[in-house]
């Protein structure tokens, strides 16, 4: 999943520890993606204390706002972090470590 896939979920896009990804980047109509329950409990958690409908988006920031506090975490412990070549991974992604090393 990358991040803008993540931003554009909506709670009706949420089934138990499935996330059902409607425009993906391999361009399939529909993607599930499956997370761990502490993770889907949060998100629960998160999506009622904000009382977000059903069709509004979770995460209703921009890539650049979603961006910002990742790049700040990664340079308190001296890590740049970047998208490779356009392509910006999530732990348990469907990238293999040989994918990740030939796009870069």
């Amino acid at each position: 999943m990358i991040t803008r896939e993540g931003l554009q979920l909506t709670p009706s896009d949420i089934e138990d520890r499935k996330l059902i990804l409607r425009s993906s980047k391999s361009g399939k109509e529909r993607e599930t993606v499956f997370i761990l329950q502490e993770v889907a409990d949060h998100l629960r958690e998160y999506i009622t204390s904000r009382g977000t409908g059903s069709d509004q988006r979770i995460f209703p920031i921009s890539y650049i706002e979603g961006r910002r506090p990742v790049s700040k975490v990664g340079k308190k412990v001296e890590i740049h972090l970047r998208p490779i070549k356009g392509v910006d991974i999530l732990p348990g992604s469907a990238f293999t470590t040989d994918e990740v090393k030939n796009q870069i």
